[in-house]
């Protein structure tokens, strides 16, 4: 019954946020057009009271002020339109699509990885102030091991082996890491996991995965990338709680057994296989775009 209440209480927040951020859209787009209908008549008023048109269309120019108020309606409409056109331009262009899958598909691993984690800390140190302390390392090694990779240099990488190829790396690095957790769920074993999966998917996947985007027109940079910016650290995250919470959630009913290895190492292998399957395809469209010199619109 808890199980079923955590989820039921992750897909009604996901919901409420949903709304809640159409409602902003929706707001948004209605404050834009009483912006836009303000501004027109405010130009018509001028024009008029400049001289620029005859005292005998004043009457003409009122019925404009009318007509501008009379199309906010259907302006308010062209403008939620143009408010939701990032979405439709992220679930109908395959290629986006899957460069959205690519960008936020290391946080489902991670995640895992971070609850694992976080368990063997708090199993091996009783203190509030000792597990503070060792997670704060754990940062720290992520950050210093992001840091070594940025000071490789990615570009000579991506010239070596390819954008697609890098970007095959973190799922086959994550992939290991999960196994390597599931054969062994030490302190030490799993921190090295975690900071090896978040050193590769902040120091390497996160400055490739942009690179997608360059052959990309102006919309989908903007409006297409938001929408996936927006939800799909979310999204992915919600993914990798199923995990943890239907697989290897720890409880005092199940200790020390929660943690169930060949489940989360299948499911670890399903998950990079198709990520795996996205990058390959992904890759196949970059490099013809790059040889073409042509852009997804």
């Amino acid at each position: 019954a808890s199980h079923f209440g955590g989820e039921l209480g992750l897909m009604v927040l996901q919901v409420v946020a949903l709304v809640l951020v159409a409602a902003f859209v929706w707001v948004a787009c209605a404050l834009l057009e009483a912006e836009r209908s303000k501004l027109r008549g405010w130009s018509s008023y001028a024009s008029v009271e400049d001289g620029r048109r005859p005292h005998s269309t004043s009457a003409s120019s009122c019925r404009d002020l009318q007509g501008d108020g009379g199309r906010a309606g259907h302006g308010f409409g062209a403008a939620l339109v143009e408010g939701f056109e990032g979405l439709v331009l992220l679930c109908t262009r395959p290629y986006v699509l899957g460069a959205f899958f690519v960008s936020y598909a290391g946080i489902v691993p991670r995640a895992l990885l971070e609850y694992e984690n976080s368990i063997a800390g708090m199993a091996a140190y009783s203190s509030k102030e000792e597990r503070i302390a060792v997670f704060g390392r754990v940062g720290l090694c992520v950050n210093v091991g992001t840091a070594a990779l940025a000071l490789l240099g990615v570009r000579p990488i991506v010239e070596r082996i390819g954008v697609a190829a890098c970007l095959e790396i973190l799922p086959a690095g994550a992939l290991i890491c999960v196994a390597a957790v599931c054969v062994d769920r030490s302190l030490t074993t799993t921190t090295v996991a975690l900071v090896t999966a978040s050193a590769l998917t902040f120091g390497l996947n996160s400055p490739v995965k942009e690179m997608l985007y360059v052959r990309t027109s102006k919309d989908i940079k903007y409006k297409a990338k938001s929408w996936s910016a927006m939800y799909g650290h979310q999204l992915m995250k919600v993914i990798g709680a199923q995990v943890n919470l239907w697989v290897d959630q720890e409880s005092p009913g199940c200790a020390p057994g929660c943690f169930h290895p060949l489940p989360t190492l299948s499911l670890a292998i399903a998950w990079a296989a198709l990520w795996c399957a996205v990058v390959h395809q992904v890759g196949v469209v970059h490099r013809r775009l790059e040889r073409e010199d042509t852009i997804v619109a």
